[in-house]
């Protein structure tokens, strides 16, 4: 049984799944992952499914941040 709650995982799981996405690798392989999950006491698909969560954050983030640089009269297209 996984350490996450109903509410989604624990502040320590989220800091281990932030330092392997930001310092490991953000799309981990299979082995990796199992490792990952071990770590933060979560299931491989838990594990995964966050993860890939994270990694479209990251992409809105980075289509946010790019908005934000075009000038004023192609943000009302």
């Amino acid at each position: 049984m996984s350490a996450e709650t109903a509410n989604g995982p624990t502040e320590d799981q989220v800091e281990i799944l932030e330092y392997n996405f930001n310092k490991v690798h953000k799309r981990p392989d299979p082995t990796t992952l199992c490792l990952i999950a071990a770590e933060a006491g979560l299931s491989e698909e838990e594990t995964q499914v966050l993860m890939i969560a994270r990694r479209k954050i990251c992409l809105l983030s980075l289509a946010l941040d790019y908005f934000s640089l075009l000038p004023p009269q192609c943000k009302d297209i």
